[in-house]
């Protein structure tokens, strides 16, 4: 993280004081390690309103039920988030190799590149999830359908 984004001192050493290494970047956004809990993860907003938008995906869906696919099953858990949604706390994901991603998942998981999805751990067994669905549209509402995944780089 470049140091002019924090004017004070105090502002720049409370970030080193709760993100640990970088762990990667998209459009807009880098994650990184938070090191208070290492099976969390901070996003780190610089452009847009995807952590926002993530937020409310998550807390919109984590109770939904569904008859072929449970929403909160395919996403990664949002933990927090800051007040103007600059930082994002979620479930750490983590990497598999491509031929373990499911053949399918929701048809409203439309942004189906490997990166996107990794696993957590829950109840001791891993379970896939998307990890970036700060770019999902649920404006034509959400389809609950299992759908060929189609992977992508």
């Amino acid at each position: 993280m470049d140091r002019t984004m924090f004017p004070t001192t105090a502002a720049w050493d409370l970030w080193q004081f709760v993100a640990g290494e970088k762990l990667g970047e998209g459009i807009g956004r880098e994650v990184y390690e938070f090191s208070g809990d290492k099976s969390m993860v901070i996003k780190v907003e610089s452009s847009g309103f995807q952590n926002i938008k993530e937020w409310e995906i998550w807390n919109e869906m984590k109770h939904w039920k569904g008859k072929l696919a449970e929403p909160p099953k395919w996403l990664a858990p949002c933990i927090s988030i800051s007040t103007c949604g600059i930082y994002l706390v979620q479930e750490r994901t983590y990497s598999i190799p491509k031929e373990e991603y499911p053949e399918k998942v929701p048809a409203f998981l439309l942004d189906r590149k490997y990166g996107n999805f990794g696993v957590i751990m829950k109840d001791g067994k891993r379970q896939f999830v998307c990890h970036d669905y700060g770019m999902q549209s649920l404006c034509n509402g959400v389809k609950m359908n299992l759908v060929n995944a189609e992977w992508t780089e």
